[in-house]
């Protein structure tokens, strides 16, 4: 791993790009958007994660189909699904009054063994 001198990470792997969120002028701390191995992300003005993809089978780029995060006011991760669209797997996150997460709730439920 590679870092500028101000912290920011410019090489991860082989090949790393940035970006910068729509109201910076320069990328976010540790925003990668894409990786040399197929990863890719996308970000909203906040700086929050909205989608990822682990390899080049899906894409955060045009029509979205990677794994979509949303947040809430707070800036708080509160649901993640596997796709977009359709999701067969989704994670739900609550916190409590002082912003601790309290409950991970992820469906399906993982099946157990008898």
């Amino acid at each position: 791993m590679l870092y500028m001198h101000v912290g920011i990470l410019s090489a991860f792997g082989s090949v790393l790009s940035l970006q910068a969120p729509p109201h910076r002028a320069t990328p976010h701390l540790h925003a990668a958007t894409s990786v040399s191995g197929g990863y890719s992300a996308s970000y909203d003005a906040a700086g929050n994660m909205q989608c990822r993809v682990p390899s080049s089978a899906t894409t955060c780029a045009g029509t979205a189909t990677g794994q979509a995060l949303t947040w809430d006011v707070e800036g708080r991760l509160s649901n993640w699904q596997n796709t977009t669209t359709n999701p067969t797997v989704t994670a739900k996150y609550f916190y409590d009054g002082e912003g601790q997460r309290v409950i991970q709730q992820a469906l399906p439920l993982p099946r157990i063994p008898v």
